[in-house]
């Protein structure tokens, strides 16, 4: 396997898994933005708190909400990034070969 190909595959797994820890984080950040209601007198909540909040009135999987195309946004820049690379490989193979 050329190094090309590792390092890109490196790359995109370490972005998903950076994906699948931060994407709740982000999840309740923006909520946290977004929820600017004057008329409501609620205190505000600390992050982990909104984080149980949202898992106890709407499951684990709201947390995760809209992660898939984010993921397809990380393998995508990956596979954009590394294809110059095994492009260049190749043709120069080819080319060396005939």
């Amino acid at each position: 396997m050329s190094d090309a190909l590792i390092n890109g595959l490196s790359g995109a797994g370490g972005g998903i898994i950076a994906q699948l820890i931060t994407y709740p984080l982000q999840t309740v950040n923006t909520r946290q933005h977004t929820d600017r209601d004057p008329k409501k007198a609620k205190r505000k909540l600390g992050t982990i708190e909104q984080m149980c909040q949202v898992v106890k009135n709407e499951g684990w999987e709201r947390l995760y909400g809209g992660l898939t195309p984010s993921l397809v946004g990380t393998a995508a820049s990956q596979v954009s990034a590394i294809s110059p690379r095994l492009l260049s490989g190749w043709i120069m193979l080819y080319l060396f070969i005939r």
